[in-house]
């Protein structure tokens, strides 16, 4: 509050260009990768999340069957 639109799109511009150009370290890229597999294994935690992750790879990649895959492209 209090900062104008034009100063927030420049900070985050800068930051967008900072990411762009400078590598993590190994230890947030391994925090980085253990989220995304956090986040996988909780929405197959329950019948639902399957149910839902199934239609969605099947509807977007026409394979559902990339649901077994998917830890090991992201590793």
């Amino acid at each position: 509050m209090g900062v104008k639109p034009e100063e927030v799109e420049t900070a985050m511009d800068a930051e967008i260009t900072k990411v762009q150009n400078q590598l993590i370290s190994d230890q947030e890229f391994q925090k980085l990768k253990n989220q995304i597999e956090n986040e996988f294994v909780s929405s197959n935690a329950t019948v639902v999340g399957i149910a839902e992750n199934l239609a969605n790879y099947e509807m977007y990649f026409g394979d559902a069957n990339l649901i077994n895959t998917e830890i090991e492209l992201v590793q």
